[in-house]
């Protein structure tokens, strides 16, 4: 059955789970007793998409006549929800129906009925039949029949049956309406005389196969573990195989698989992912170089605690698991991390001052996909490191992680070469590091491990997850792997690196062309080159050293998914975290709210820091989950500003305040920012390498109309695109206002002004900070300059970073001249430029580092009009909305205006595929895509450059709902 039909699937489903008896106070019963109070009908129990017949013989008031059909044909979705009846569906005339009488048909496919119902990848169901199973209808309405004439002519007349019996009590007849207008009742007994023979010969059993599995069909089969497309075929002797030609126009195949019964295992092999239609899933279901992974969308229950209870014989998931398990261990094994020992040999080891065997556990997971569905099934072998007995320095521990910032330098410098970002996994990363001579570790085999035996030990090799040095082991080695095919590490983030590919191998091998850029996460990482030639060369040699999976350009890195627009003339990315903002919305249940379009994170007359302090009792239950809740908000709020969302970035510097003991009004207002989130769900920023100008050009530049003002104005300039610009700005004294009357203490941090600043590079922000000042100021340019200097810092740190990555030869010009800040107070600019007054005669001689950055020329400060600065979004709890939504429109963009400009860009800009772009990507949720829902709804929009913009994912959904896509994706 197609997709479409989901829905009575799940409600069919409910309700015999409902139905399904469970111990209820040392009783047996069912929801549906405990709600009802009486048992179930068993007469009400349907087998769900089963033909149904039924007698119709009105169409609205007009009743039929005796030469029209009395007998309708349709689909059983389930009981109707106002009457007691069954609910059909009829799909040649698109109409529901409840009758009054029927007769069930189990055995005839719809497909097989209906040519408009064609499966899509969407959903089996298997019926369980009793002892004493019903038969087929043997001549359902619509058989024709043939009544041999009764005179000398031997001409016989042909009909169809209109009608079949639905009483089995009473007597069966048949009535048949005949081509020449006339109607007989046939009895049962004589129907099989008056059926013509079939043309098919006995031996054809093709009439049991969906249409999509019809002979020569294009179908795709997996095989040893891959993915080939093929064709349905016939051996000589009968039976149907699956055959591969590696040119479609070979007249022999390569090779065959025979697929005996196919004709009753069709639809176990289409459920088990082995047999799907068509050719469009090759490219994206499994490449023959990727690793495979064991899949969680078929598990039936939650992930598992423990893994003995994972592998328990009566877990419904139990193959699963062990699957992964199995493949979590064997990755270990082809590393060589350990060797097996006895106890004896164990024993042998400890005598030599070997220290204590330490547990281990395995660790289960499901891992999701972008949106947050259930993607792998994953097992994890981890050492308990806590019952560690060597005592390590933090030096010895220590392992850095790629930064946010940098990550968003990265994306900027692809995108400013026209190039997309690429992706690589390191496989067992924390097994491939090697334990020195004097760190002899032994560990215990996992609880329920099915494999060990008794009294088993590991002598460890190579590092394992869990061990307190396995992150410096695995970094240790993995920058020695770099370093030697030529990459340096930035000396202001040690996981930069940067630098000229050459071969460790051929001492002939003369450095690349090109520079290459990684950006290294642990185990995961991110690169590019300008020239394709040099990425490969890096590809090949890296996979010399370690055990590498290449997944091509960067979908879903550090929880941010991208989106990429790649045209011959630019090239553009967005970044957003639609998925895990909405799963935020759901566990919160924020999602049942409507959206406000016009909403802001904050409530109008009701600051955060204006909420009234908790007197609750800090021991009391209530209270603690209450914290919890809020604290759990809060970290995740404080994930989407971090990556994501500079918007959030204000909210979540107010809510972070009062994690320690927060009341009901901090909890409501962290709720209201979850309500800011839903109706801003797709909401991220993107990176261009089209030129623009400054950003504040944009919203200050004369509106195209107004031909007075461009007499005398000139356009804006584009020089600095991709250079570093930075804005800061602070507001003076707190955020409460009137909110809260005279005589209540405060405590004296909400006095204090809060400084924000940002930058921005090829369209789009590189880093963005928003902290309460330290003490309190005396005046706004104080103030301000605080806020200057904050924002002096981290541009001179950006700065810092990328005159590393010049002179490694990186072809970067943004430290060729002074990096621009913006501000909107007067006085602090002047007095960045050394312009001295007596009225700013205390400020602390940390804030004169500013001055010295703009004497040296690492720095200009310049003026900027308050209301075009968007700093000044980080500053305070705007009480004006529009200002809000303008400021954060400056440099933020929902997807659903990116995928807009993505069909303008590409020539695609029909009105109604515009309109529903904007309107599914608006209202995007964490199961849908907005790109994915206008290719499927609007055929014209399936090119080869919108579907290059799909995800992985997304390609595999359209896959399963279109056909014939296969010459159309990339």
């Amino acid at each position: 059955m197609p997709r479409t039909f989901w829905y009575y699937a799940i409600k069919h489903a409910a309700r015999m789970m409902n139905i399904i008896p469970g111990r209820y106070n040392k009783k047996l019963a069912s929801p549906f007793m405990l709600v009802h109070g009486v048992r179930p009908d068993p007469r009400t129990w349907l087998p769900i998409f089963s033909l149904c017949y039924f007698h119709h013989e009105k169409d609205s008031d007009a009743s039929r006549s005796k030469n029209q059909a009395h007998t309708l044909d349709g689909i059983i979705l389930g009981r109707s929800p106002t009457s007691n009846a069954i609910l059909v569906y009829n799909p040649r005339n698109q109409r529901y129906y409840e009758p009054d009488s029927y007769k069930i048909d189990t055995y005839r496919l719809p497909s097989s009925v209906y040519p408009t119902i064609v499966y899509d990848g969407g959903l089996f169901v298997s019926l369980h039949r009793g002892d004493t199973p019903s038969i087929s209808e043997p001549y359902p309405p619509g058989t024709r029949v043939e009544e041999p004439s009764t005179s000398n002519n031997d001409v016989s007349r042909s009909g169809t049956v209109v009608d079949i019996p639905m009483d089995p009590t009473l007597s069966p007849h048949y009535l048949i309406q005949f081509d020449d207008g006339t109607t007989k009742s046939v009895p049962a007994s004589k129907m099989a005389s008056i059926i013509p023979p079939s043309p098919t010969s006995p031996s054809d059993s093709s009439h049991l196969l969906p249409p999509f599995l019809r002979l020569n069909s294009k179908i795709t089969f997996e095989h040893e573990g891959q993915y080939h497309k093929g064709f349905l075929s016939k051996t000589p002797d009968g039976p149907y195989c699956f055959i591969y030609k590696s040119h479609i126009n070979k007249k022999q195949p390569d090779w065959s698989v025979p697929l005996p019964n196919l004709t009753t295992t069709w639809q176990d092999l289409c459920m088990d992912g082995i047999l799907l239609p068509g050719h469009a899933s090759g490219s994206f279901l499994r490449d023959p170089s990727s690793a495979h992974f064991v899949s969680a969308t078929s598990l039936l229950r939650d992930c598992p605690r423990s893994l003995l209870s994972a592998l328990h014989p009566t877990h419904p998931d139990r193959d699963t698991w062990l699957a992964s398990f199995r493949e979590e261990k064997d990755g270990i094994k082809s590393q060589d991390t350990y060797d097996v020992l006895t106890l004896d040999q164990y024993r042998a080891y400890r005598e030599k001052g070997a220290p204590r065997a330490i547990p281990t556990m395995c660790v289960l997971t499901i891992k999701p996909d972008e949106m947050l569905r259930p993607h792998r099934a994953k097992s994890r072998i981890v050492v308990l490191g806590n019952h560690e007995d060597r005592i390590w320095t933090k030096s010895d521990k220590y392992a850095p992680v790629l930064h946010p910032d940098t990550l968003r330098l990265i994306v900027s410098m692809a995108v400013q070469q026209r190039r997309t970002l690429k992706q690589g996994d390191c496989k067992n990363a924390f097994c491939q590091g090697i334990l020195p001579p004097d760190e002899i570790t032994i560990v215990k085999p996992p609880l329920g491990d099915p494999d060990a035996k008794k009294d088993e030990y590991w002598l460890l090799k190579r590092t394992l997850y869990g061990l307190r040095r396995s992150p410096k082991h695995w970094y240790d080695k993995i920058r020695n792997i770099l370093s030697q095919l030529g990459l340096h590490q930035n000396a202001y983030d040690p996981c930069l690196f940067s630098g000229r590919i050459v071969d460790p191998s051929d001492p002939t091998d003369s450095p690349s062309s090109s520079p290459l850029t990684l950006g290294l996460y642990v185990d995961d990482f991110v690169y590019f080159s300008d020239d394709p030639a040099v990425e490969a060369k890096f590809e090949r040699l890296l996979q010399q050293f370690s055990t590498v999976e290449f997944m091509g350009t960067v979908e879903w890195f550090l929880g941010t998914h991208f989106q990429w627009l790649v045209s011959p003339n630019v090239v553009k990315v967005h970044l957003s975290q639609t998925g895990f903002a909405s799963h935020l919305v759901e566990d919160n249940d924020i999602h049942l709210r409507n959206i406000t379009p016009d909403a802001t994170p904050y409530r109008s007359g009701l600051p955060i820091d204006a909420c009234p302090e908790s007197d609750e009792d800090e021991t009391n239950p209530t209270f603690l989950a209450q914290k919890q809740k809020y604290q759990s908000i809060v970290g995740s709020i404080g994930w989407l500003a971090q990556s994501t969302r500079p918007d959030l970035a204000p909210s979540h510097s107010f809510l972070s305040a009062y994690c320690n003991k927060p009341s009901r009004s901090h909890l409501n207002a962290a709720l209201y920012v979850l309500h800011y989130i839903h109706s801003t769900i797709d909401y991220g920023f993107s990176f261009s390498s089209e030129e623009t100008a400054p950003l504040h050009t944009y919203m200050t530049f004369p509106h195209s109309s107004d031909t007075e003002a461009y007499t005398d104005a000139l356009p804006p300039r584009t020089e600095h695109h991709h250079r570093l610009t930075t804005y800061s700005d602070a507001c003076w004294g707190s955020q409460i206002g009137n909110a809260i009357r005279d005589g209540i203490q405060l405590p004296l941090f909400k006095y204090r002004s809060m400084s924000g600043a940002i930058i921005f590079r090829s369209g789009g922000p590189l880093t963005w900070k928003t902290e309460r000042q330290e003490r309190t100021s005396l005046s706004s340019c104080e103030a301000e300059i605080r806020a200057t200097n904050m924002g002096s810092r981290i541009t001179v740190n950006m700065r810092n970073m990328i005159l590393h990555l010049q002179s490694l030869g990186y072809p970067i010009d943004d430290t060729d001249s002074a990096t621009t800040i913006y501000n909107d107070n007067d006085a602090c600019v002047k007095w960045c430029h050394n312009l001295t007054t007596k009225g700013n005669r205390h400020i602390e001689h940390r804030e004169n580092a500013t001055r010295e950055w703009v004497a040296d020329g690492s720095l200009a400060v310049s003026h900027v009009s308050g209301k075009c600065n968007p700093s000044d979004i980080f500053t305070k709890e705007m009480r004006d909305g529009a200002n809000f939504r303008r400021l954060r429109d400056s440099f933020m963009s929902r997807a659903s205006d990116f995928l807009k400009n993505i069909f303008v860009s590409l020539g695609t800009s029909s009105a109604p595929i515009l309109d529903v772009t904007a309107q599914t990507a608006r209202y995007v949720s964490s199961a849908c895509s907005a790109l994915l829902d206008v290719l499927i709804a609007h055929p014209v929009s399936r090119t080869r450059a919108t579907l290059s913009c799909l995800s992985s994912a997304g390609r595999y959904i359209l896959s399963r709902v279109t056909q014939g896509l296969s010459r159309r994706i990339v």
